[in-house]
């Protein structure tokens, strides 16, 4: 009976790899490929990433995957889709460990944008504001504890989008030539 039940267990997981798999990339990846694993690095990056494994990440980073892959439909970087598929409150947790450590780690380029024309630094203030509403709507003494987690939520975010701010301002965009691309160079130190 124990050997049905992790058979059973094993099935399913691999099944929702399968499923999962599709979602992210519903063009791009024949059942074929998904079913022997023969997946990209960048494609295992980003499966890893909305899942919310920060190992398989890194795993895959060590593997050749790009940091700024964009996937060719959305547009969304790996840290953008990380994000959309891990903002509800249990799984932003997830989404927060797998920023933090690739915005340490890695040379993100914080001026992709996906095709709604959103950055990163967008995916992160959506984030904030949506915690502000929760830590304001949920002030009963049923939901405080609710109303509290959002705070440190929101709080958790907020230093995540100093550091991009920090990191788009010291960083100054080149061109493939190496000359100074004054526009993004401008625009960067518009900000401050």
């Amino acid at each position: 009976m124990d050997e049905l039940k992790k058979t059973g267990l094993v099935l399913t997981g691999l099944l929702a790899g399968l499923v999962a798999t599709k979602i992210v990339f519903p063009n791009e990846i024949s059942y074929e490929k998904v079913k022997t694993q023969q997946l990209t690095p960048n494609q295992k990056l980003m499966t890893a990433a909305i899942n919310g494994d920060v190992d398989a990440v890194l795993l895959a980073l060590e593997n050749k995957a790009d940091i700024n892959y964009q996937d060719p439909k959305t547009g969304q970087t790996v840290l953008m889709a990380t994000m959309e598929a891990n903002s509800s409150v249990l799984h932003q947790g997830k989404a927060y460990n797998i920023v933090t450590t690739l915005l340490e780690r890695c040379n993100v380029d914080l001026s992709l944008r996906d095709a709604k024309n959103q950055s990163l630094e967008d995916y992160v203030r959506a984030y904030i504001k949506n915690a502000q509403k929760m830590s304001e709507n949920y002030v009963t003494p049923v939901t405080y504890g609710v109303g509290r987690a959002a705070e440190q939520v929101k709080q958790d975010w907020e230093e995540v989008l100093q550091k991009i701010i920090t990191q788009s301002n010291t960083k100054v965009k080149h061109t493939s030539k190496g000359r100074i691309n004054f526009h993004a160079f401008y625009n960067v130190n518009k900000r401050a």
